[in-house]
């Protein structure tokens, strides 16, 4: 046993999700299979509609925040996002609540988010991105055991290289012959 740090089961447990784009969307059927109870989805730019027909419930942020275990950050970065996840937010999360930001560093306010470690106010937290990349040495998220980091290159395979190469090509290919290329950065 892991007194210490308890380990919880996936099946049964709610996640999360901040952005229902087309990561968020896949990152959802990847997980269809956890057997989890819910899946819920802030995303004020999604139809609620779309949210429903891919089997989770659209709710407020506060709602995600109280109800998931697990959250995970898919949202872009703006003037309005930055901190989105801040000290109030993060007091509205379980304590045995999972945060998981492979988005954008600047959309989770780091220091608040080592306050919330340090004192156990969440578990864990799962950062493939920060606000300063690479994160600075005397980071207080460094020191702490609670916290797992990857370099941004979660994505990455030979096969996910090839065919990220393959698709910027099929974009610059369709806007050079004037057509609306089938990945836009921004729609306009």
């Amino acid at each position: 046993m892991h007194k210490e740090q308890p380990i919880h089961r996936i099946k049964g447990s709610s996640l999360g999700l901040i952005g229902f784009g087309l990561i968020g969307r896949a990152f959802r059927r990847k997980v269809s299979g956890f057997g989890l109870a819910r899946v819920l989805v802030f995303d004020p730019f999604v139809d609620a509609s779309v949210i429903r027909d891919a089997g989770a419930d659209p709710v407020e942020l506060e709602t995600l925040l109280n109800v998931s275990d697990y959250i995970s950050i898919h949202a872009p970065l703006s003037e309005d996002t930055t901190h989105m996840i801040g000290a109030s937010q993060i007091a509205l999360m379980k304590a045995r609540a999972i945060l998981i930001n492979t988005s954008r560093g600047s959309l989770v306010d780091e220091a608040a988010l080592a306050d919330a470690l340090e004192t156990q106010k969440i578990d864990y937290a799962g950062l493939d991105v920060f606000e300063q990349e690479p994160l600075p040495s005397n980071s207080r998220l460094r020191k702490l055991d609670n916290v797992i980091f990857t370099d941004h290159a979660g994505w990455y395979s030979e096969e996910s290289m090839r065919e990220l190469q393959s698709k910027t090509a099929m974009n610059a290919a369709k806007v050079l012959s004037g057509q609306r290329p089938p990945y836009p950065v921004n729609e306009v």
